[in-house]
């Protein structure tokens, strides 16, 4: 037994945060942290805290919206206006503002999803740093693969 967590690459600790009810009071979902105990290949150390749902057809799953908000919040995309307002940049330059309930119906506008997801996507990019030029090591290969 003690040799599983010497010999692991990566282990997670997953345990309950916070429970999610609905306006009835019925659960429907659970708010889970996660705490990388070992990790061989990253940085060791780091936690997230992930949302997961339940309650129709499609069983258990996590919630997109929450991990976006979340990731967001992390590496800064949403910056801080007032206790509950936020904001963030477009590519174009525009600066939208708007509160965290708000964000739920924006995020079904295709144009702003798909802003968040490039800026996301932009902040998680790894580059080199033992080359000068910050060649890209990690990147998006499309659909084809």
């Amino acid at each position: 037994m003690k040799a599983i967590p010497y010999h692991a690459s990566i282990r997670l600790k997953l345990t309950h945060f916070q429970q999610i009810k609905d306006a009835d009071k019925d659960l429907v979902g659970r708010i889970v942290k996660c705490e990388v105990k070992k990790n061989k290949i990253a940085p060791p150390s780091r936690t997230m805290y992930y949302t997961i749902r339940w309650g129709d057809t499609l069983g258990a799953w996590i919630d997109p919206r929450e991990t976006m908000w979340d990731s967001a919040i992390r590496k800064g995309i949403f910056t801080k206006v007032t206790a509950q307002k936020y904001s963030f940049k477009t590519s174009v330059g525009e600066e939208l503002e708007f509160t965290r309930k708000a964000f739920n119906d924006l995020i079904e506008d295709e144009n702003f999803s798909s802003e968040i997801k490039l800026a996301l996507a932009n902040s998680f990019i790894i580059t080199s740093k033992s080359s000068s030029s910050e060649d890209v090591i990690f990147e998006d290969v499309g659909e084809d693969g």
